[in-house]
């Protein structure tokens, strides 16, 4: 028997089983696992009358399954519906068959306070429906949904006057769409703002709801097409934007100048200060000099007051929307551009966001490494630009895609980079080398001190030690211990092999089990990049994978309590660990270490927490590092100790908040058997492993 697919079982269930025998639970998960237009598929024949019509309470049941479709209760990526041309179709004659039926139950409990009957209360439900499949359209209906869409708009309240335009141009009702821009135009009164609607209906209507999401007022925030869509491949929007950036920019110079009179905070609108960074961001994605060659002017314009002593400034709406064009396309001298004015900006609030923002700037353009062959610099790095740039290099780890040698040449050999990248190792081929230069030119060297010829054939990539055999990965920490110190860690990276079975799974329990304090993991985790979840969760977005950490505190700010983690789950998209690139998965798994490391770091001492009645053990006890130090140099007064970890023979150390084990960043598991919860030498599992290791491996010497 062939097994079903996540459609095909939400389908079967639906055909085959009463909605009275659904475990809710079990139907989420089935909902969760469809993918966008499956889900847009699904919806449509939810709306079909006569589908309604087999259940007995069609209204529940329906309305339930359907907002599990319309809505996201998870902060994956493919939590809404998208809707092809028959999916289109289906959903949109399903609609048309409810206009003339008779108003639902639910809806007939009708609030005599609120201001619409019910009737009117449905038909905002149907147009609401109606204006989020125009929302989320992949392709155009065919003409049977045509004709219902037709039969809809004048009759239902779409609410949205984006989506009710799409209608009406999908439908070909001129004089409807005729009205509805001028009533979208005359809402939209400012100058820029009103050139960059105007540009942008310059594109198919299909793509009306996305980029003229800003504009859409009844969108909530976890609607997909509010996420800002770049529209650069219009030209009517690249000349509007180079027109919004140079109107921005005479405006600051007139302020400056003089010869314009200065308000604080009233250099522009909202509105054309949001537009005019839809703008920038449209040029530092390209890299145009119209905007980057300007920025600066522009950017230093609009924070600083003419007046060397006041503390207001020209417009922080445009401040704060240029530093947001940097975070979303950023780049290595717009990061420090930003660095700079948040440190000398007078005004004290403004000072607080834009230093948040630029830790946001400085990790966004980690994970944009190949933004530094774009640097136009070639003398040597300032201080500040070197610093910034270690993180962005240490971003190509998560990097499987390979780099022409003639352009990494190019720009990696320079005098900016160099003394960073000279210090690499690089994956050329499928060897693990690091370049030099002599009088006879460009080369590389190989772990043992051989010379291997440069060869701008040979594509090339920097390398990890995931990627590697134990015995390069050894020869590399070897050579890196004796010759030179790398920017970051790489050749003594620490590394996350899985065993077999958990690769074949979507979640590992390699971190599950460690006590940990919620004020040290979760303010960690907030300023590294991760996102706070439901409760306990702690998602990461890495490499275009998404995973989740059940840490067991909870995640809200001022909780406090410890707990003890989870296993690590994938969110998607890949299906499976395997899935993973081996490099990215590593990295995840590393950033989960660092967090829950230092949430084991905080833990006080804590003898095991039992049920007050039935005394079973909750929670193992723990002890701080610190005790675990003093317990240590009491019972082993030789043990050294390198911050957080203890240093053991041949080059191993394990953690004093985990019981982390490794050599050199790799993994390594003891074949001493430590004694079971029958027989404990101690309450604290991690000192259990600790004593264990130092039997068997023994400390290392002074």
């Amino acid at each position: 028997m062939t097994e079903r697919t996540p459609l095909e079982q939400v389908r079967w269930r639906l055909a085959h089983s009463a909605p009275v025998t659904w475990d809710r639970q079990v139907v989420q998960a089935e909902l969760n696992a469809l993918t966008p237009l499956e889900r847009g598929r699904l919806i449509g024949t939810l709306w079909q009358k006569h589908f309604w019509s087999q259940h007995d309470d069609p209204q529940d049941i329906m309305g339930w399954l359907c907002s599990g479709l319309e809505r996201a209760y998870d902060k994956v990526e493919t939590s809404h519906p998208l809707f092809d041309g028959p999916a289109a179709d289906a959903a949109l004659t399903g609609l048309l068959a409810h206009l003339d039926s008779p108003t639902p139950k639910t809806y007939q409990r009708h609030d005599p306070n609120l201001p619409w009957t019910p009737q009117e209360a449905w038909m905002q439900r149907l147009g609401a429906c109606t204006a989020m499949i125009c929302r989320r359209l992949v392709e155009a209906p065919g003409p049977e949904g045509i004709k219902a869409l037709r039969t809809l708009l004048p009759k239902v309240s779409f609410g949205s006057d984006i989506a009710k335009l799409t209608a009406a141009r999908l439908t070909g009702e001129v004089e409807v769409e005729k009205g509805v821009t001028a009533a979208l135009l005359r809402r939209v009164a400012t100058p820029i703002a009103r050139a960059e609607v105007t540009a942008l209906l310059t594109a198919p209507a299909l793509r009306w709801c996305t980029l003229l999401a800003p504009y859409d007022t009844t969108l909530g925030l976890s609607d997909p097409t509010t996420e800002e869509a770049m529209p650069e491949d219009l030209p009517a929007y690249q000349s509007f934007a180079q027109e919004a950036v140079q109107t921005a920019l005479a405006a600051v110079r007139a302020v400056q100048s003089g010869q314009a009179p200065y308000k604080a905070d009233k250099l522009m609108s909202q509105e054309d200060a949001h537009a005019v960074g839809r703008a920038l961001r449209i040029a530092l994605a390209e890299n145009a000099p119209w905007g980057t060659q300007v920025l600066e002017d522009l950017w230093r314009g609009t924070a600083y007051a003419p007046d060397p002593k006041a503390k207001t400034l020209p417009s922080q709406t445009l401040t704060y929307q240029i530093a947001h064009a940097v975070i979303a396309e950023p780049r290595p001298e717009a990061v420090l551009l930003m660095a700079e004015i948040a440190a000398t900006v007078r005004h004290a609030s403004v000072k607080k966001r834009l230093t948040r923002f630029a830790k946001q700037a400085q990790t966004a353009l980690s994970q944009r490494p190949e933004r530094i062959l774009d640097m136009a610099m070639t003398g040597p790095l300032p201080p500040e630009l070197s610093k910034l740039l270690k993180p962005a290099l240490e971003g190509l780890l998560l990097r499987d895609w390979t780099m022409d040698a003639t352009l990494w040449q190019a720009q990696m050999t320079d005098k900016s980079l160099w003394p960073l990248t000279s210090r690499l190792i690089w994956q050329v081929g499928d060897q693990a080398l690091m370049p030099a230069r002599d009088k006879t030119g460009l080369h590389w060297m190989d772990a043992q001190g051989a010379k291997h010829p440069f060869d701008p054939a040979l594509p090339l990539r920097l390398w990890h030690p995931i990627d590697a055999d134990e015995g390069t990965r050894a020869a590399w920490r070897a050579a890196s211990a004796k010759n030179r110190t790398q920017p970051f860690a790489q050749a003594f990276r620490e590394i996350y092999p899985l065993p077999e079975a958990e690769l074949q799974s979507d979640k590992t329990k390699v971190f599950a089990g460690q006590l940990v304090a919620q004020v040290p993991l979760i303010g960690l985790a907030r300023r590294s990049g991760f996102t706070m979840g439901y409760q306990d969760e702690v998602d990461l977005a890495l490499g275009g994978q998404k995973f989740r950490l059940h840490s067991g505190v909870r995640n809200y700010p001022g909780a406090g309590g410890e707990g003890e983690t989870g296993p690590i789950h994938l969110l998607g998209p890949a299906k499976t660990l395997a899935d993973v690139p081996p490099r990215v998965l590593s990295e995840a798994l590393r950033r989960f270490d660092l967090i829950i490391s230092v949430g084991a770091s905080g833990m006080p001492d804590s003898p095991p927490l039992k049920h007050p009645h039935t005394f079973v053990t909750l929670r193992p006890g723990g002890q701080s590092i610190a005790m675990r130090r003093a317990l240590l140099g009491f019972a082993r007064p030789q043990a050294r100790f390198d911050g957080r970890w203890l240093l053991l023979t041949a080059g191993h150390r394990i953690h004093l908040g985990t019981g982390r084990l490794h050599q050199g960043g790799t993994p390594v598991e003891l074949t001493t058997k430590i004694k079971g919860k029958s027989t404990p030498r101690a309450d604290d599992a991690v000192m259990d492993k600790i004593w264990t290791a130092i039997a068997e491996l023994g400390l290392a010497e002074a």
